[in-house]
């Protein structure tokens, strides 16, 4: 029978037209809704295995057929699964003497057993309609997705958790993602004009249900930051009006209506009408996820004052840690004015780590504290009054501990694997990648401050070998590409090298110079590959290249010099603007 589709049709109506016919007063027995679950169950696999069949045959009329049947039986199917769900003891003193006293709860695992048998065939027609999108129409398509809804709709909770697998699996739901990431204007933005008519025309005090309302505030935002179109103040008022009602919608249920999403993101800082509040809630359900922003949004400083907000108000260590990482990186890539600016307004939370003490205390923590007060304190005891004791005291804590903890330093990275390095301050715990980070970039700043010192050679000498080492334990040892262009680019770097060609040029400072320029030319390529501008004619990096090419030394160190000065012209002419 499954190979005549037409045999199949006209049975499979008359099967249509009897479970469609449920008045409001429908009472039927639990023996009967089995048995009325054993046939749809037996008719559903005897349709899907048709429409197989007939798409073999290539009868493009006939899978029409089938398909639009199958999804109206499942839709009149769902609707006895519910009035079975939801039957009630009878009122009636008789029958409920003959009714049996497990009769309702057979009744509701009927319609139980039903939804899963459609269940099973809508992962069965998802499949089809995935793998023969070409030869269906837009009718059968559209009767699909009615049967799609109504199960979201009408089924149990549990089972809509695993169709959604089904479907994501399957790449049923694969197409809209990737069409909204290869095209997201052609994708989105044409839906914008319609979507702003709809919403504006709903009623003010009618709010959508949640799963609507979910799926529209994420269309709704992928048509808003993919349109163009929108030239006329007319357009513009109706598109914020629209935005207005948005938020209305959402401001209530953010955490649960949230779909993980950059178009959510960016949407929540498109448009003046969007309250702080809705961009606060929706900036810390994107960290409860990810521990970095988009590159747009790392600059405004509204983000970082967010940042902030969402610091002293979460509660969950996941986001306050991606929160603290994600505001580090963005006033590391900020501008420094700015960032100087924003850094006055977070003393407040000094306050709050003396104020809100936790009830047990780490004794580690304790150790931490202790030491960074004493370090603090001492910077405001005043000058001892002899200068002998003083200056003995300088001598010894910067010429030969700083000689000697530099050697220490240069040893143990050239050491290779054989050595194990901990960084961070206790060895119990394992370092991350950013507290590496910042433990190498203190360390090279640390060794800069050594290097400004005058007055010994050798603690010079050393200096220079232990900034080439820590570029080479970065480069063998980690292997970290990111990791090297942020030790590359350290801004005091400049500065040291200005400082150091006004002095006598030594061959260890060249050699670290040749490495440093080849590093910061790759990270200059790298990073002007994403962003597509050049580097500024007044900007560090440029007087520092020229400064190279006027002081360097022709007469000593021939080889190194011409490198170097070959790497500082192809940095001048190829990645920085000179008009």
């Amino acid at each position: 029978m499954a190979s005549n589709p037409k045999c199949i049709l006209s049975s499979a109506l008359v099967l249509h037209e009897l479970i469609s016919y449920q008045p409001d007063d429908l009472v039927m027995p639990a023996s009967m809704a089995k048995e009325i679950g054993v046939i749809v169950k037996t008719w559903f696999e005897m349709l899907v295995l048709g429409l197989n069949h007939t798409s073999l045959v290539g009868n493009d009329e006939d899978i029409a057929l089938i398909l639009i049947v199958t999804c109206n039986l499942g839709i009149d199917t769902l609707r006895l699964s519910k009035n079975l769900e939801n039957s009630k003891p009878p009122t009636d003193f008789v029958q409920t003497i003959l009714v049996d006293a497990n009769e309702i709860e057979s009744l509701r695992q009927c319609s139980t057993n039903i939804q899963g048998t459609v269940l099973q065939t809508i992962g069965e027609l998802a499949v089809f309609v995935k793998d023969n999108l070409n030869t269906i129409g837009t009718e059968e398509y559209k009767s699909f997705l009615k049967f799609l809804l109504n199960f979201y709709y009408d089924a149990q909770s549990d089972m809509l958790i695993e169709l959604s697998d089904v479907l994501f699996t399957k790449g049923y739901l694969s197409s809209l993602p990737r069409v909204q990431i290869e095209s997201p204007e052609e994708c989105t933005s044409q839906l914008l004009p319609y979507l702003v008519e709809h919403i504006l025309r709903l009623q003010k005090t009618l709010m959508p249900p949640l799963y609507i309302t979910k799926a529209l505030w994420l269309v709704f935002a992928m048509s808003t930051i993919s349109n163009g179109a929108f030239k006329s103040l007319e357009e513009r008022v109706y598109l914020e009006k629209a935005t207005d009602r948005i938020v209305t919608m959402i401001q209530a249920n953010i955490q649960t209506l949230y779909t993980h999403n950059p178009a959510i993101l960016f949407w929540a800082f498109s448009s003046v009408r969007i309250p702080n509040y809705v961009r606060r809630l929706v900036l810390t359900q994107w960290l409860n996820k990810e521990n970095s922003l988009p590159e747009d949004l790392t600059r405004e400083p509204l983000v970082w004052q967010l940042l902030l907000s969402i610091l002293t108000q979460s509660k969950d260590p996941a986001i306050v840690s991606n929160c603290v990482t994600t505001l580090n990186s963005c006033l590391e890539t900020s501008d420094d004015e700015v960032a100087q600016e924003f850094d006055w307004n977070i003393c407040y939370l000094l306050d709050i780590a003396t104020t809100l003490v936790p009830r047990k205390l780490n004794d580690t923590v304790c150790l931490k504290i202790s030491v960074l007060v004493t370090t603090l304190l001492s910077k405001a005891l005043p000058d001892t009054s002899d200068i002998e004791t003083k200056d003995h005291f300088q001598y010894d804590s910067s010429v030969e501990r700083d000689s000697s903890v530099l050697q220490l330093v240069f040893t143990v990275l050239n050491s290779g694997f054989n050595t194990p390095i901990a960084m961070t301050y206790s060895f119990e715990e394992i370092a991350t990648d950013d507290q590496e980070c910042c433990a190498l970039r203190a360390l090279m700043f640390r060794v800069q401050i050594v290097l400004c010192y005058r007055d010994s050679e050798h603690r010079t000498s050393i200096g220079w070998k232990t900034l080439s080492s820590i570029f080479k334990h970065t480069i063998i040892y980690k292997n970290d590409s990111r990791l090297v262009n942020i030790l590359t680019c350290q801004p005091w770097i400049y500065s040291l090298i200005r400082f150091t060609l006004a002095q006598e040029i030594t061959v260890e400072f060249l050699t670290f110079l040749n490495n440093w320029i080849s590093l910061l030319r790759i990270a200059i390529k790298k990073n002007m590959e994403i962003r597509k501008t050049c580097i500024s004619k007044n900007s560090i990096i440029t007087r520092t290249m020229n400064l190279l090419k006027k002081s360097l030394p022709d007469e000593n160190y021939k080889d190194t010099t011409k490198q170097i000065l070959e790497v500082s012209c192809d940095i001048l002419d190829n990645y920085c603007n000179n008009n």
